[in-house]
Protein backbone atom coordinates (compact mmCIF):
# COMPACT_ATOMS: atom_id res chain seq x y z
CA UNK A 1 0.00 0.00 0.00
CA UNK A 2 1.37 3.38 -1.00
CA UNK A 3 1.31 6.47 1.22
CA UNK A 4 -1.97 7.79 -0.11
CA UNK A 5 -3.92 4.54 -0.65
CA UNK A 6 -5.89 5.16 2.53
CA UNK A 7 -7.48 8.19 0.80
CA UNK A 8 -8.33 6.41 -2.45
CA UNK A 9 -10.77 3.74 -1.19
CA UNK A 10 -14.21 4.88 -2.21
CA UNK A 11 -15.90 2.52 0.21
CA UNK A 12 -16.75 3.95 3.57
CA UNK A 13 -15.02 2.17 6.39
CA UNK A 14 -13.28 3.11 9.55
CA UNK A 15 -9.53 2.81 9.83
CA UNK A 16 -7.62 1.91 12.93
CA UNK A 17 -4.04 2.59 13.78
CA UNK A 18 -3.19 -0.91 12.59
CA UNK A 19 -4.28 0.00 9.05
CA UNK A 20 -1.60 2.70 8.71
CA UNK A 21 1.37 1.22 7.04
CA UNK A 22 4.91 1.40 8.28
CA UNK A 23 5.82 3.41 5.16
CA UNK A 24 3.23 6.05 5.97
CA UNK A 25 4.56 6.33 9.51
CA UNK A 26 8.10 6.84 8.21
CA UNK A 27 6.88 9.43 5.70
CA UNK A 28 5.09 11.42 8.42
CA UNK A 29 8.12 11.27 10.68
CA UNK A 30 10.42 12.51 7.91
CA UNK A 31 8.06 15.42 7.13
CA UNK A 32 8.03 16.46 10.79
CA UNK A 33 11.84 16.27 11.00
CA UNK A 34 12.18 18.31 7.81
CA UNK A 35 9.76 20.95 9.16
CA UNK A 36 11.68 21.38 12.42
CA UNK A 37 15.01 21.33 10.61
CA UNK A 38 13.80 24.17 8.32
CA UNK A 39 12.61 26.18 11.31
CA UNK A 40 15.95 25.66 13.04
CA UNK A 41 17.88 26.89 9.97
CA UNK A 42 15.57 29.94 9.76
CA UNK A 43 16.08 30.80 13.43
CA UNK A 44 19.87 30.47 13.10
CA UNK A 45 19.82 32.69 9.98
CA UNK A 46 17.77 35.37 11.77
CA UNK A 47 20.06 35.32 14.81
CA UNK A 48 23.17 35.65 12.62
CA UNK A 49 21.59 38.47 10.59
CA UNK A 50 20.64 40.42 13.71
CA UNK A 51 24.11 39.94 15.22
CA UNK A 52 25.85 41.10 12.03
CA UNK A 53 23.47 43.91 11.01
CA UNK A 54 21.69 44.79 14.24
CA UNK A 55 22.76 48.44 14.03
CA UNK A 56 21.02 48.74 10.66
CA UNK A 57 17.72 47.18 11.72
CA UNK A 58 14.90 49.36 12.92
CA UNK A 59 11.14 49.37 13.14
CA UNK A 60 11.03 51.29 9.87
CA UNK A 61 13.24 48.80 8.05
CA UNK A 62 10.94 46.00 9.19
CA UNK A 63 7.97 48.01 7.93
CA UNK A 64 9.67 48.28 4.53
CA UNK A 65 10.16 44.50 4.42
CA UNK A 66 6.54 43.84 5.36
CA UNK A 67 5.39 46.40 2.82
CA UNK A 68 7.05 44.58 -0.07
CA UNK A 69 5.87 41.17 1.11
CA UNK A 70 2.31 42.35 0.52
CA UNK A 71 0.67 42.72 -2.84
CA UNK A 72 1.90 45.93 -4.45
CA UNK A 73 -0.71 48.68 -4.81
CA UNK A 74 -1.71 49.96 -8.21
CA UNK A 75 1.14 52.28 -9.17
CA UNK A 76 1.47 55.09 -11.66
CA UNK A 77 3.30 53.60 -14.61
CA UNK A 78 2.02 55.57 -17.60
CA UNK A 79 2.77 58.97 -19.03
CA UNK A 80 0.26 61.51 -17.81
CA UNK A 81 -0.82 59.68 -14.63
CA UNK A 82 -1.21 62.24 -11.85
CA UNK A 83 -1.86 62.77 -8.14
CA UNK A 84 -3.53 65.85 -6.66
CA UNK A 85 -2.87 67.29 -3.20
CA UNK A 86 -3.75 70.39 -1.15
CA UNK A 87 -2.52 73.62 -2.67
CA UNK A 88 0.32 75.58 -1.07
CA UNK A 89 2.27 78.16 -3.02
CA UNK A 90 5.49 76.84 -1.45
CA UNK A 91 4.77 73.15 -2.13
CA UNK A 92 7.67 71.27 -3.66
CA UNK A 93 7.95 67.55 -4.49
CA UNK A 94 10.90 65.32 -3.59
CA UNK A 95 11.60 61.63 -4.19
CA UNK A 96 12.12 59.69 -0.96
CA UNK A 97 12.91 55.99 -1.38
CA UNK A 98 10.25 54.44 -3.60
CA UNK A 99 7.75 57.19 -2.74
CA UNK A 100 7.56 60.96 -2.96
CA UNK A 101 7.09 63.76 -0.44
CA UNK A 102 5.41 67.15 -0.77
CA UNK A 103 6.93 69.80 1.49
CA UNK A 104 5.11 73.08 2.13
CA UNK A 105 5.10 75.76 4.80
CA UNK A 106 2.65 73.85 7.04
CA UNK A 107 3.62 70.19 6.69
CA UNK A 108 5.28 67.33 4.89
CA UNK A 109 3.12 64.61 3.34
CA UNK A 110 4.56 61.37 1.95
CA UNK A 111 2.69 59.49 -0.81
CA UNK A 112 3.23 56.26 -2.65
CA UNK A 113 2.71 56.30 -6.40
CA UNK A 114 -0.83 55.02 -6.11
CA UNK A 115 -1.72 58.27 -4.34
CA UNK A 116 -2.00 56.72 -0.87
CA UNK A 117 -0.84 58.96 1.99
CA UNK A 118 1.82 57.14 4.01
CA UNK A 119 2.71 59.82 6.54
CA UNK A 120 2.06 63.47 7.46
CA UNK A 121 3.88 65.75 9.90
CA UNK A 122 2.85 69.33 10.67
CA UNK A 123 5.04 72.38 11.27
CA UNK A 124 5.12 76.09 10.44
CA UNK A 125 8.07 77.03 8.21
CA UNK A 126 8.10 80.38 6.43
CA UNK A 127 10.88 79.32 4.06
CA UNK A 128 10.86 75.50 3.90
CA UNK A 129 13.68 73.68 2.17
CA UNK A 130 14.46 69.99 1.80
CA UNK A 131 17.37 67.81 0.67
CA UNK A 132 16.81 64.22 -0.48
CA UNK A 133 19.36 61.56 0.35
CA UNK A 134 18.00 58.32 -1.06
CA UNK A 135 15.57 56.93 1.52
CA UNK A 136 15.85 60.02 3.74
CA UNK A 137 14.56 63.58 3.43
CA UNK A 138 16.07 66.41 5.47
CA UNK A 139 13.68 69.35 5.97
CA UNK A 140 14.55 72.74 7.48
CA UNK A 141 13.43 76.36 7.57
CA UNK A 142 15.90 78.87 6.12
CA UNK A 143 16.77 81.15 9.04
CA UNK A 144 15.21 78.71 11.53
CA UNK A 145 17.04 76.60 14.09
CA UNK A 146 15.47 73.18 13.58
CA UNK A 147 16.24 70.31 11.20
CA UNK A 148 13.93 67.32 10.77
CA UNK A 149 14.82 63.93 9.25
CA UNK A 150 12.18 61.73 7.61
CA UNK A 151 11.75 58.42 5.88
CA UNK A 152 8.57 57.27 4.15
CA UNK A 153 6.89 56.34 7.43
CA UNK A 154 7.98 58.71 10.16
CA UNK A 155 9.96 61.57 11.63
CA UNK A 156 13.17 59.75 12.57
CA UNK A 157 15.27 62.52 14.14
CA UNK A 158 15.16 66.19 15.08
CA UNK A 159 18.13 68.50 15.70
CA UNK A 160 17.91 71.99 17.21
CA UNK A 161 20.74 74.52 16.84
CA UNK A 162 21.57 77.65 18.79
CA UNK A 163 22.01 79.65 15.57
CA UNK A 164 19.97 80.06 12.34
CA UNK A 165 20.47 77.49 9.55
CA UNK A 166 21.03 78.69 5.99
CA UNK A 167 22.14 75.65 4.01
CA UNK A 168 22.20 71.84 4.26
CA UNK A 169 24.35 69.53 2.14
CA UNK A 170 24.43 65.73 2.32
CA UNK A 171 27.03 63.18 1.22
CA UNK A 172 26.30 59.78 -0.27
CA UNK A 173 28.05 58.16 2.67
CA UNK A 174 25.70 59.75 5.22
CA UNK A 175 27.59 62.76 6.61
CA UNK A 176 25.67 66.05 6.86
CA UNK A 177 26.88 69.63 6.45
CA UNK A 178 24.87 72.37 8.19
CA UNK A 179 25.78 75.96 7.37
CA UNK A 180 24.77 78.25 10.22
CA UNK A 181 25.35 81.60 11.79
CA UNK A 182 27.39 81.25 14.98
CA UNK A 183 27.35 83.23 18.18
CA UNK A 184 30.31 85.62 18.19
CA UNK A 185 30.99 84.99 14.50
CA UNK A 186 29.36 86.00 11.25
CA UNK A 187 28.94 82.47 9.92
CA UNK A 188 30.15 78.91 10.28
CA UNK A 189 29.35 75.28 9.53
CA UNK A 190 29.05 72.00 11.36
CA UNK A 191 29.46 68.42 10.11
CA UNK A 192 27.50 65.51 11.61
CA UNK A 193 27.92 61.80 10.89
CA UNK A 194 25.13 59.39 9.91
CA UNK A 195 24.32 58.86 13.60
CA UNK A 196 23.63 62.61 13.93
CA UNK A 197 26.74 63.18 16.08
CA UNK A 198 28.92 66.28 15.67
CA UNK A 199 32.32 65.41 14.17
CA UNK A 200 33.64 68.73 12.81
CA UNK A 201 32.89 72.44 13.03
CA UNK A 202 34.38 75.73 11.86
CA UNK A 203 33.52 79.38 12.45
CA UNK A 204 34.39 82.30 10.19
CA UNK A 205 35.70 85.54 11.67
CA UNK A 206 36.12 88.50 9.37
CA UNK A 207 34.97 86.61 6.29
CA UNK A 208 31.30 85.98 5.51
CA UNK A 209 30.50 82.40 4.51
CA UNK A 210 28.23 82.60 1.48
CA UNK A 211 27.91 78.99 0.33
CA UNK A 212 29.19 75.52 1.20
CA UNK A 213 29.05 71.89 0.04
CA UNK A 214 30.11 68.45 1.26
CA UNK A 215 31.93 65.94 -0.95
CA UNK A 216 30.31 62.72 -2.16
CA UNK A 217 32.29 60.63 0.34
CA UNK A 218 31.64 63.10 3.18
CA UNK A 219 35.35 63.65 3.92
CA UNK A 220 35.84 67.14 2.44
CA UNK A 221 34.03 70.48 2.70
CA UNK A 222 34.20 73.25 0.09
CA UNK A 223 33.27 76.77 1.20
CA UNK A 224 33.10 80.10 -0.63
CA UNK A 225 33.38 83.29 1.42
CA UNK A 226 33.72 86.95 0.52
CA UNK A 227 35.24 90.07 1.99
CA UNK A 228 35.29 93.73 1.02
CA UNK A 229 38.57 95.64 1.09
CA UNK A 230 38.86 99.19 -0.26
CA UNK A 231 35.46 98.81 -1.92
CA UNK A 232 36.64 95.72 -3.79
CA UNK A 233 34.97 92.31 -3.45
CA UNK A 234 37.14 89.23 -3.06
CA UNK A 235 35.99 85.61 -3.14
CA UNK A 236 37.92 83.05 -1.12
CA UNK A 237 37.45 79.35 -1.80
CA UNK A 238 38.50 76.92 0.97
CA UNK A 239 38.78 73.15 1.02
CA UNK A 240 38.62 71.36 4.39
CA UNK A 241 39.49 67.83 5.39
CA UNK A 242 37.18 66.96 8.30
CA UNK A 243 40.08 65.26 10.10
CA UNK A 244 42.12 68.49 10.20
CA UNK A 245 41.48 71.77 12.02
CA UNK A 246 42.47 74.17 9.23
CA UNK A 247 41.77 74.45 5.49
CA UNK A 248 44.09 72.27 3.43
CA UNK A 249 43.75 74.35 0.22
CA UNK A 250 42.54 77.83 -0.73
CA UNK A 251 42.00 79.92 -3.85
CA UNK A 252 41.32 83.66 -4.07
CA UNK A 253 39.45 85.53 -6.81
CA UNK A 254 39.56 89.33 -6.90
CA UNK A 255 36.55 91.30 -8.09
CA UNK A 256 33.97 88.49 -8.09
CA UNK A 257 31.16 87.67 -5.66
CA UNK A 258 30.54 83.98 -4.82
CA UNK A 259 27.06 82.64 -5.49
CA UNK A 260 27.27 78.84 -5.11
CA UNK A 261 29.91 76.14 -4.67
CA UNK A 262 29.15 72.47 -5.40
CA UNK A 263 30.97 69.19 -5.86
CA UNK A 264 30.58 67.98 -9.46
CA UNK A 265 32.00 64.53 -8.72
CA UNK A 266 34.38 62.92 -6.24
CA UNK A 267 37.39 64.90 -7.45
CA UNK A 268 36.12 68.21 -8.83
CA UNK A 269 34.34 71.35 -7.64
CA UNK A 270 32.51 74.13 -9.45
CA UNK A 271 32.19 77.70 -8.21
CA UNK A 272 29.52 80.02 -9.58
CA UNK A 273 30.19 83.75 -9.15
CA UNK A 274 28.45 86.85 -10.42
CA UNK A 275 30.88 86.93 -13.37
CA UNK A 276 32.01 83.37 -14.12
CA UNK A 277 31.79 79.65 -13.59
CA UNK A 278 35.07 78.04 -12.54
CA UNK A 279 36.10 74.39 -12.21
CA UNK A 280 38.65 73.15 -9.66
CA UNK A 281 40.26 69.83 -8.91
CA UNK A 282 40.39 68.43 -5.37
CA UNK A 283 43.59 70.45 -4.72
CA UNK A 284 41.72 73.67 -5.63
CA UNK A 285 43.71 74.16 -8.83
CA UNK A 286 41.60 76.12 -11.32
CA UNK A 287 41.26 73.74 -14.29
CA UNK A 288 38.71 75.69 -16.38
CA UNK A 289 37.00 79.09 -16.28
CA UNK A 290 34.18 80.60 -18.30
CA UNK A 291 33.19 84.28 -18.12
CA UNK A 292 29.57 85.27 -18.71
CA UNK A 293 30.53 88.51 -20.42
CA UNK A 294 27.72 91.01 -20.67
CA UNK A 295 25.09 88.34 -19.91
CA UNK A 296 23.90 87.08 -16.54
CA UNK A 297 22.57 83.51 -16.25
CA UNK A 298 18.91 83.07 -15.39
CA UNK A 299 19.72 79.81 -13.63
CA UNK A 300 22.50 77.32 -13.00
CA UNK A 301 22.53 73.75 -11.74
CA UNK A 302 24.68 70.64 -11.47
CA UNK A 303 23.16 67.28 -12.45
CA UNK A 304 25.03 64.00 -13.00
CA UNK A 305 28.37 65.74 -13.49
CA UNK A 306 26.99 68.37 -15.90
CA UNK A 307 27.03 72.10 -15.22
CA UNK A 308 24.09 73.83 -16.90
CA UNK A 309 23.52 77.56 -17.43
CA UNK A 310 20.45 79.21 -18.98
CA UNK A 311 20.22 82.70 -20.50
CA UNK A 312 17.43 84.84 -21.89
CA UNK A 313 18.72 85.90 -25.30
CA UNK A 314 16.48 88.95 -25.59
CA UNK A 315 14.29 91.03 -23.31
CA UNK A 316 11.70 91.18 -26.11
CA UNK A 317 11.39 87.42 -26.67
CA UNK A 318 11.09 84.14 -24.76
CA UNK A 319 14.06 82.61 -26.57
CA UNK A 320 16.32 80.75 -24.11
CA UNK A 321 19.89 79.65 -24.59
CA UNK A 322 21.25 76.69 -22.64
CA UNK A 323 24.97 76.04 -22.14
CA UNK A 324 26.12 72.67 -20.81
CA UNK A 325 29.68 72.04 -19.63
CA UNK A 326 30.63 68.37 -19.52
CA UNK A 327 33.73 66.55 -18.28
CA UNK A 328 34.68 69.52 -16.09
CA UNK A 329 34.54 72.00 -18.94
CA UNK A 330 36.34 69.89 -21.56
CA UNK A 331 33.13 69.61 -23.64
CA UNK A 332 30.39 72.16 -24.22
CA UNK A 333 26.88 71.89 -25.68
CA UNK A 334 24.71 74.86 -26.67
CA UNK A 335 20.94 74.67 -27.21
CA UNK A 336 18.61 77.48 -28.23
CA UNK A 337 14.84 77.06 -27.80
CA UNK A 338 12.16 79.52 -28.88
CA UNK A 339 10.32 79.48 -25.57
CA UNK A 340 10.79 79.97 -21.84
CA UNK A 341 12.57 77.09 -20.13
CA UNK A 342 10.73 76.45 -16.87
CA UNK A 343 13.07 73.72 -15.61
CA UNK A 344 15.45 71.10 -16.99
CA UNK A 345 17.29 67.93 -16.13
CA UNK A 346 20.59 66.98 -17.77
CA UNK A 347 21.72 63.36 -17.71
CA UNK A 348 24.86 61.71 -19.03
CA UNK A 349 23.84 61.90 -22.70
CA UNK A 350 20.46 63.65 -22.79
CA UNK A 351 18.70 66.84 -21.79
CA UNK A 352 15.04 67.12 -20.68
CA UNK A 353 13.57 70.62 -21.06
CA UNK A 354 10.31 71.41 -19.26
CA UNK A 355 8.18 73.95 -21.10
CA UNK A 356 4.66 75.18 -20.41
CA UNK A 357 3.01 72.59 -22.68
CA UNK A 358 5.54 69.79 -23.20
CA UNK A 359 8.79 68.09 -22.24
CA UNK A 360 11.41 68.06 -24.99
CA UNK A 361 14.32 65.62 -24.89
CA UNK A 362 17.59 66.33 -26.71
CA UNK A 363 20.65 64.20 -27.39
CA UNK A 364 23.87 65.66 -26.02
CA UNK A 365 25.95 63.68 -28.51
CA UNK A 366 24.11 64.91 -31.60
CA UNK A 367 22.54 68.13 -30.23
CA UNK A 368 19.25 67.15 -31.83
CA UNK A 369 15.66 66.76 -30.65
CA UNK A 370 14.87 63.12 -29.78
CA UNK A 371 11.28 63.36 -28.60
CA UNK A 372 8.53 65.75 -27.57
CA UNK A 373 6.02 64.78 -24.89
CA UNK A 374 2.90 66.96 -24.45
CA UNK A 375 1.74 67.54 -20.86
CA UNK A 376 -1.76 68.25 -19.57
CA UNK A 377 -0.89 71.15 -17.26
CA UNK A 378 1.77 73.74 -16.68
CA UNK A 379 4.39 72.52 -14.19
CA UNK A 380 7.33 74.31 -12.57
CA UNK A 381 9.67 71.45 -11.66
CA UNK A 382 11.08 68.20 -13.02
CA UNK A 383 12.40 65.67 -10.47
CA UNK A 384 14.21 62.44 -11.29
CA UNK A 385 12.75 59.17 -9.94
CA UNK A 386 15.07 56.90 -11.95
CA UNK A 387 16.66 56.91 -15.41
CA UNK A 388 13.29 56.44 -17.11
CA UNK A 389 10.74 58.06 -14.79
CA UNK A 390 10.42 61.68 -13.65
CA UNK A 391 8.00 63.78 -11.61
CA UNK A 392 6.55 66.94 -13.08
CA UNK A 393 5.39 69.03 -10.14
CA UNK A 394 3.45 72.14 -9.26
CA UNK A 395 1.80 73.51 -6.11
CA UNK A 396 -1.19 71.14 -6.15
CA UNK A 397 -0.34 68.23 -8.43
CA UNK A 398 2.34 65.90 -9.79
CA UNK A 399 2.37 64.10 -13.12
CA UNK A 400 4.47 61.16 -14.28
CA UNK A 401 6.77 61.62 -17.26
CA UNK A 402 8.35 58.46 -18.67
CA UNK A 403 11.31 58.84 -21.01
CA UNK A 404 10.49 56.15 -23.56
Amino acid sequence: MSYFDIFRDSKKKEYTENDISEKYTKFSTRCAVLKWLSLTVLVVYVIMSVSMHGDELSLDSIRYIVRYMKDSPVSLVSNGDSINFDYDVLNKAYVIGDDFAVVGKNNITVYDFSGKILFTDNFIYENPMAVSNGNELIVYNIGGKEIRFYNSFSLTERLTFDSPIYNVSVSKEGNYLFQTASEGYRTGFQVYDKNKSLIFKNNFGELTLQTSSISFDGKNIATASFSTTENKISSLLYLYDITKNKPIHEFKIIGEYPVSVQFVDEDSIVLFTDKSVRFFNIDLENTFSYLYGDRMPLSFKVTEGNVVLTYNNSLLSENTEIEIFRNNGAEKNIFSVNTTVIDLYCGKDFLHILQSDCVKTYSLDENNLISEHPISNSYFGIVKINDEKYLLSRSDKIEIFINE
